[in-house]
């Protein structure tokens, strides 16, 4: 197994539920301010690592945000923390897990995480409101909702680079020339003005990990006495030894996201692009067919065409604009995932479609018209269609999670893959880089909606 440092803190977005269970530095601050503890031995660098101690702590339960400090009840008073000895994280690859040789098919068991150490307190009913506190906050549940458990493995290294690296960003878009001949804003461009080309090399990878890993998807299991006798800086107390147990569903581990770019969806009309009607399929009648319903338009009488509904309810919009973003350089080996918070603003958010491209050296970026000409002529690597968010909510796709969620006004979190389409929470490789190019539709877009991307490095552990 994986050996842990004493650091763990759980999150169930179902119940509300998020405390950090395990934390020896605040319980080891707090025993320094109690009398019958003062005496003891309490440095010691594994039970506090310094990457673990984000104090200064003050040695109140209270003002340290200890979980259970605010609670009531017969023993709270006498109660001193949980103080951890090891906590250890079976790996998903462990025999146990792989089963019997010559099983042909071995059956799936969850990875385990155990957490080992001592209730401390100054009483017996300390310890049993202790014992008791912990027993409620993790037994509560929501359905099938699991627990997101924040663990560090180790302590980050002090590292930075000599050189920082000089990211690239694309000009802004030109200005548009009165022309009324012209259609649309791409046919409204200065004749001179170039785009700017992404150049290469595009950067140099580098990795810098700060150690902080989430396992996404955790269950709790059972809470027991431990006999085990645990090496301690503390020579005697009233408490217990326990034995906490979680499995964990998931095989990936989670790093600290990185802020990506915010866009804003809406924009003004000049720049919303009509239909480019060269890529619309034409269909010739067959002879001896004629359509009695059918106008015919003169040359100077503009034609319209219904939306296109595809199967994800999203409609081809008649007026569109767009923008994109270059994935940053980013400090990481692992794998990364992409998540997006969608902001509908002021009004209900329809029609609004995002496709993935690796980044092409010599072009510019698929957000002007020269470069949505030429990217429209390749096949995305991924793509996402959303059909609807309703008004003054905030829509997250969390790959982490592998869930897409809605906060309505009035109303808990709540599932809304129905509203989506095409994405499968791909993860892509850290040392490419990619566009990312948001089309929205100028009818059906509030003044104030915004996108905004987090970057989550993934592992396989």
């Amino acid at each position: 197994m994986t050996s842990l440092l004493p650091y763990l803190a759980i999150r169930n977005a179902g119940s509300g539920v998020c405390a950090t269970i395990v934390d020896n530095c605040a319980v080891l601050a707090r025993l320094k301010n109690h009398a019958g503890f003062k005496t003891a031995d309490l440095e010691c660098d594994d039970c506090c690592p310094e990457c673990v101690d984000e104090g200064p702590y003050k040695g109140n339960s209270v003002d340290d945000g200890l979980w259970w400090a605010t609670q009531t009840g017969p023993g709270v008073e006498d109660f001193l923390g949980l103080l951890v000895s090891s906590i250890d994280l079976e790996s998903s690859a462990s025999a146990r897990r792989r089963g019997e040789p010559g099983d042909d098919d071995p059956e799936f068991t969850p990875r385990i995480l155990e957490i080992t150490g001592r209730l401390l307190s100054n009483s017996h009913a300390g310890t049993y409101f202790g014992e008791t506190a912990y027993l409620e906050l993790l037994s509560q549940t929501c359905g099938d909702c699991d627990f997101e458990l924040e663990v560090l493995p180790f302590c980050a290294e002090e590292f930075s680079r000599e050189e920082p690296i000089d990211d690239w960003e694309p000009d802004d878009l030109p200005d548009l020339i009165e022309d009324d001949e012209a259609c649309g804003p791409c046919d409204r461009q200065d004749p001179d003005w170039e785009p700017k080309r992404l150049p290469e090399p595009l950067y140099d990878p580098w990795d810098i990990d700060t150690g902080r890993r989430s396992l996404m998807r955790a269950r709790f299991r059972n809470f027991d006495a431990s006999d085990e006798q645990e090496d301690n800086p503390i020579p005697y107390c009233h408490g217990k030894s326990v034995r906490i147990v979680f499995e964990v569903i998931d095989d990936h581990e989670w790093g600290e996201g990185v802020e990506g770019c915010e866009f804003p969806l809406s924009t003004e009309f000049d720049r919303c692009r009509p239909p480019d009607w060269s890529k619309c399929l034409i269909v010739t009648e067959p002879e001896g067919c004629v359509d009695p319903d059918a106008v015919v338009a003169s040359a100077d009488v503009e034609t319209s065409r219904p939306p296109v509904l595809t199967d994800t309810g999203i409609c081809a919009p008649l007026y569109s604009h767009s923008v994109a973003c270059l994935t940053p350089p980013l400090s990481t080996t692992g794998n990364v995932g992409i998540g997006f918070d969608i902001w509908s603003g002021g009004k209900d958010l329809r029609n609004l479609s995002m496709h993935m491209w690796p980044a092409s050296h010599n072009w510019p970026s698929p957000a002007t018209c020269e470069g949505e000409a030429l990217y429209n002529n390749k096949k995305p690597c991924s793509t996402l269609d959303i059909s609807f968010v309703p008004a003054s909510s905030l829509m997250s796709i969390d790959p982490r999670r592998g869930q897409v969620v809605v906060n309505c006004p009035g109303a808990s979190e709540q599932q809304a893959e129905e509203f989506t389409g095409g994405w499968g929470f791909p993860v892509f490789d850290f040392s490419c880089r990619y566009w990312i190019k948001i089309t929205a539709d100028c009818f059906e877009t509030a003044e104030d909606a915004t996108m905004s991307l987090t970057y989550w490095p993934r592992w396989q552990s």
